[in-house]
């Protein structure tokens, strides 16, 4: 691991930050990524490459047939278990589970081989409401949980690009005949999905370290920066697999069910001496974004979501104005309250 600090930049773009993510320093990178929000958003949403007319995404899939068993399930195995499993419906998912079945996997986001750093999502999902769900499956803790995070935002963000249609791409027209009709993204859900055994180890209460552990001080980084995506519509959940002790005769792991994992937070952290440490200036997952100075927008961006709420149409509107805005919600302000004029719409008071 290294020992220097990998420099981030509001220049990037998710898909760069991504690949630069170090649980060493995973606490002060969740911090630079929820702080800068809003401008990494819009720097990927600008580069997100998007497929044309001619070149649809890969959402039909089949089965695979030539699945190679191994000593341990590896991820193409638990792939296509989950595929699956829930590929017709949503049997033994929990409620809160953001997806109700699973469309696809191994999604090729980008058109061709000069969009350097964009691969396949691993797996695309669907909410009960056709709703997509961009879906970043772990199977090793190595596999750090932050770098998780921000490669399905990254993915997120191209799907909402993709999902306006720019410059002829096929993805919402692919997914009414795949899927079913969805509408305007006000919110692109995200599931982080891993076996028990991810789980308990990069979520382990062990107070003696292990390897790959998420230290509690980077949950609570990382807490921060959940609510802060959840705010700019991309709420994440975290999705734990149960699954036989043994795969089946292909090497496929034998899934039993899923539910939505929780990041469990001490209220405070103890020193050997027994007082408490210092703690973080905010500690809640909850971002109050009348006092936040650094999310001056948001309280502006909250009126103006229930504005959208009350007026006739006021849905389409604001995500037209968000597309519009280049997937910048702060941006979309403007032009949300210009269409409203030119709608002859009144605000609400």
């Amino acid at each position: 691991m290294s020992r220097q600090q990998n420099v981030l930049d509001k220049t990037m773009s998710l898909h760069v930050i991504k690949d630069k993510m170090q649980l060493r320093f995973a606490e002060q990178h969740a911090d630079f990524i929820a702080k800068n929000l809003e401008t990494l958003i819009e720097n990927t949403y600008r580069v997100a490459p998007v497929r044309k007319a001619d070149h649809p995404y890969p959402l039909d899939r089949k089965d695979r047939l030539n699945l190679t068993p191994s000593a341990k399930p590896l991820e193409k195995h638990w792939e296509e278990a989950i595929y699956r499993k829930w590929k017709n419906g949503e049997d033994d998912l929990g409620p809160r589970v953001p997806f109700r079945k699973i469309v696809g996997y191994q999604v090729m986001l980008r058109d061709n081989n000069d969009d350097v750093g964009w691969g396949e999502l691993d797996l695309f999902g669907a909410t009960a409401e056709n709703v997509p769900v961009a879906i970043e499956l772990k199977t090793i803790p190595s596999e750090y949980l932050l770098r998780a995070i921000v490669e399905v935002l990254a993915y997120g963000v191209a799907i909402r690009k993709a999902w306006s249609g720019i410059d002829g791409c096929p993805l919402r027209s692919q997914w009414a005949d795949v899927v079913g009709v969805a509408g305007h993204l006000v919110n692109l859900p995200l599931a982080v999905v891993a076996p028990a055994s991810y789980w308990q180890v990069v979520l382990s209460d062990n107070p003696k370290r292990i390897r790959f552990q998420t230290p509690q001080p980077v949950r609570r980084s990382i807490n921060e920066l959940l609510a802060k995506m959840q705010s700019s519509g991309y709420p994440l959940s975290f999705v734990e697999i149960h699954a036989e002790p043994q795969p089946d005769e292909s090497g496929m792991p034998v899934i039993i069910n899923a539910s939505v994992k929780g990041m469990p937070i001490p209220i405070a952290l103890s020193t050997g001496s027994g007082a408490e440490a210092p703690k973080k200036a905010s500690q809640t997952p909850v971002v109050n974004i009348d006092t936040d100075p650094d999310n001056a927008d948001w309280l502006r961006i909250v009126r103006a979501e229930r504005i959208a709420s009350k007026v006739p149409g006021g849905p389409e509107i604001w995500n037209s104005a968000v597309e519009k805005a280049g997937g910048s919600r702060s941006g979309a302000l403007g032009v949300f309250y210009r269409l409203l004029r030119e709608a002859g719409i009144q605000e609400p008071h």
